[in-house]
């Protein structure tokens, strides 16, 4: 699974406040998840408390996901530690830059039933 960390080691953390990310793996590696519906943007930007959490966690994992409307072609960027590895906008918050160019497609889910 996406950089060593199967669905069911991921803890949803999304819903607590404070806590600069989405999701944590069972080592405690943060992921932050962004998402678009349409097109891969090339700029997202990191709350304060994101940004603090990507610059203190080493291998914190920002995922952007686009393509999730109905029709689109769904496509994936995973950056490990993106503080470190895309250029940086300050804005109260961060915005970082140059996803599209860490595009990569996503092949069509299968939904095969059960045999028989």
């Amino acid at each position: 699974m996406l950089l060593d960390a199967e669905p069911e080691d991921l803890v949803d953390v999304s819903a607590l406040r404070g806590i600069g990310a989405d999701a944590l793996a069972g080592d405690n590696r943060p992921f932050e998840l962004k998402t678009a519906g349409r097109e891969m943007p090339d700029h997202v930007t990191l709350t304060a408390n994101e940004a603090e959490r990507a610059a203190k966690t080493p291998g914190f994992c920002l995922v952007v996901v686009a393509g999730l409307e109905e029709g689109q072609d769904t496509k994936i960027v995973v950056v490990v530690d993106p503080l470190d590895a895309l250029p940086l906008h300050f804005n109260g918050d961060v915005t970082v830059s140059d996803l599209r160019s860490r595009l990569r497609d996503i092949p069509p889910a299968t939904n095969a039933g059960p045999a028989g």
